[in-house]
């Protein structure tokens, strides 16, 4: 299994109430590359793969904007949204957003951190398919 993991350069100063949401500092990304080169770099990452996302449809537009937005070609990515998938496969939550599940799962991490919403939404995606497989 791989992974990709990149900061960003903002251009500005980081709100404290997004440091105290995600845990990420404007001290954390001093230095780090801008957008357009970590573009090209998860999209080479991306190439062949199925995006696995939670409500995919919402961070799927932000990174075909932004993929158009600095020019980077890309393939039509294949997307399963585990939203959709959570919906069909359990019963007795009350909502479907990815702290409830996490907290359905018995998956103890952190939330709003990406890679931390990765594992979540991978944990996920494996129990939904097991159930589907199941029944």
């Amino acid at each position: 299994m791989e992974r990709f993991e990149r900061f960003v350069e903002p251009f500005y100063s980081i709100p404290w109430k997004i440091t105290q949401l995600t845990g990420i500092s404007t001290e954390m990304v001093m230095g780090a590359p801008p957008i357009q080169q970590s573009l090209l770099e998860l999209n080479e990452f991306l190439k062949n793969e199925t995006i696995v996302a939670h409500n995919a449809s919402f961070d799927m537009k932000f990174l075909l904007e932004n993929l158009r937005r600095h020019e980077i070609d890309h393939e039509n990515f294949k997307v399963i949204d585990t939203v959709k998938l959570a919906r069909a496969s359990i019963r007795g939550v009350p909502n479907y957003k990815l702290p409830t599940l996490k907290s359905y799962l018995g998956i103890d991490v952190g939330s709003h951190n990406a890679i931390e919403d990765c594992l979540v939404t991978g944990a996920l995606y494996y129990y939904c398919k097991n159930m589907q497989e199941t029944y």
